[in-house]
């Protein structure tokens, strides 16, 4: 099971691929595009192994080896059998390789989309002092949701997934771009998950996750702030 940062999907490929033989099933579980999926796929089974496509749903905590997952590819009912007596959740998709991962790198836009634009509210909210305001309004549109909560754990994934959330995101791109739409909103979302790591938020943050929104927008303030001539 290849599990990397995404921009190192085809390298460990690569690197594994000559030690591999027909006996063997590789399931390539990061986050990349449709495409580069099925780059990989023609690495692993020019050495005769057998590709499976794993697309990781949700995040791994709180479900740990329980964590949906989507696979593709001609194997993947071989590999679900041999991996659900160990309790996880896999569902078979189809043999061609690449509906999976499209299914996670769509989903991966609104998901991180939306971490991304409660990163940019919340900063500009906190620094007006109108953040209470701007977090009771929208629960009065949407409701269902604990905005305070939902934007302090928000903020929380850019802080300490930062980067991984940038090269993922890239992939969505190549995703969207594949598709033969404009990636402008991926773009952007990309710029905010590297501007964090720029930062050095996850430092900053001592590897955790602020204790509520407004504390991550001050101490953001602080790193930010021009020193004084």
């Amino acid at each position: 099971m290849s599990t990397v940062t995404a921009n190192q999907a085809v390298a460990a490929a690569a690197q594994t691929a000559p030690f591999l033989k027909a006996r063997h099933l590789y399931a390539d579980l990061n986050s990349v595009s449709p495409g580069l999926k099925q780059s990989i796929a023609k690495i692993i089974e020019s050495r005769g192994a057998r590709f499976v496509e794993v697309a990781v749903m949700a995040p791994v905590p709180p479900y740990g080896q329980k964590v949906p997952l989507l696979t593709g590819g001609v194997a993947a009912t071989e590999f679900a059998e041999q991996l659900r007596p160990y309790g996880m959740q896999i569902e078979t998709g189809v043999a061609e390789v690449g509906k999976a991962a499209a299914t996670k790198m769509c989903r991966s836009i609104m998901v991180k989309g939306i971490e991304a634009l409660i990163t940019e509210c919340v900063l500009s909210a906190t620094h007006y002092g109108v953040d209470e305001k701007v977090l009771a309004s929208l629960g009065e549109t949407f409701p269902e949701m604990d905005w305070q909560k939902a934007a302090t754990y928000l903020v929380g994934r850019v802080v300490l997934h930062g980067e991984r959330r940038a090269r993922e995101m890239e992939e969505s791109a190549g995703t969207v771009t594949e598709a033969g739409v404009d990636p402008i909103m991926v773009g952007a979302i990309v710029c905010r998950m590297d501007w964090s790591v720029q930062l050095g938020l996850r430092e900053a943050f001592d590897g955790n996750t602020p204790a509520t929104c407004q504390g991550f927008a001050r101490r953001v303030a602080e790193l930010t702030a021009k020193p004084r001539g």
